[in-house]
C-alpha cells in the first residue's frame, strides 16, 4: 500500500507499507518525507527511513543518512533495548563486517523516542496489535515544494490517494498498524465532524495491516 497525494493529475508518494516475505514474513514501512529527521539531524542529508516488524517479534526502526560534518554514511537502527550505529566513509552500503557501536536509550536524545518500551509480540500470539506511530505532514505551499511530483505514478487499488488543494493550510496525519482481525483496541474511535478519515487495508491470514489518514482543516476528496 502507498499513501499518495494527488494534484492536477500528478502524484507524490509519502509512505508505503506492506507484508513482505524473505526468510520470515515481515511488515515493512518506508517513509519518503524527512522533515522531522532533517530538523533532528541538521547535519544529515540523503535520508532513508524504514521500520521492520518480523513475525518472530523482532523489530527495528532504521535511519540512514550522510553526515556532512563527519563526511561519513550513517546507519542508525533502534531496537527495543538498544541503539546500534554504524559509520562508513566510502559507501552507503553496510555489511556484517562493519563495526557496530551499541548504547542504551538516552532520554535527552529525541531520536531515541522511536525506541519501543519492550519486545514486540510474535505474530502467533493473540490478540495481536501494534501501531507504528503517527506522522503529521503540513501540506501548505512550502510543503508542496518538498514533494516529489511524478507523472509516471499509476495508483493501484491498494493505494490510498488523497486529492488535496495544496494551496491551503492542510495537515495530513498518517500511520499504519497491524492487528489480529477483530481486535477491539484497533477500532477507530468516533472523531469530530470536522475531522476526515480514510483508510486502506490488506490481510494475511487473520492479520490486518491498515494504513490510515486523518486530515484536519482542509477541503479534500477521496479518489
Amino acid at each position: 500500500m502507498r499513501l499518495l497525494v494527488k494534484k492536477d493529475g500528478l502524484y507524490a508518494e509519502i509512505f508505503r507499507v506492506g507484508f513482505y516475505k524473505s526468510q520470515h514474513w515481515s511488515v515493512i514501512g518506508e517513509y519518503l518525507l524527512f522533515d522531522i529527521l532533517e530538523s533532528m539531524i541538521p547535519e544529515g542529508t540523503k535520508f532513508h527511513s524504514h521500520f521492520i516488524y518480523v513475525e518472530t517479534g523482532d523489530y527495528h526502526f532504521s535511519i540512514k543518512y550522510f553526515d556532512i560534518k563527519e563526511q561519513v554514511y550513517v546507519d542508525r537502527k533502534t531496537y527495543f533495548n538498544h541503539i546500534a550505529t554504524r559509520k562508513k566513509a566510502d559507501s552507503p552500503n553496510f555489511n556484517k563486517a562493519d563495526e557496530i557501536v551499541r548504547r542504551d536509550k538516552n532520554l535527552d536524545d529525541p531520536l531515541d523516542s522511536f525506541m519501543m518500551g519492550e519486545r514486540l509480540k510474535p505474530w502467533t500470539e493473540r490478540p495481536l496489535g501494534h501501531h507504528f506511530g503517527t506522522v503529521a505532514v503540513n501540506l501548505d505551499v512550502e510543503g508542496e515544494k518538498k514533494l516529489a511530483w511524478d507523472n509516471t505514478i499509476k495508483p493501484d487499488t491498494e493505494d490510498l490517494v488523497i486529492d488535496i488543494n495544496l494551496g491551503q493550510s492542510s495537515i495530513i496525519n498518517f500511520g499504519a498498524g497491524v492487528y489480529s482481525d477483530g481486535n477491539p483496541a484497533f477500532q477507530l474511535s468516533n472523531l469530530p465532524d470536522d475531522v476526515i478519515t480514510y483508510e486502506k487495508a490488506v490481510t494475511k491470514d487473520d492479520l490486518v495491516l491498515r494504513l490510515n489518514v486523518i486530515i484536519v482543516n482542509t477541503k479534500t476528496t477521496k479518489s
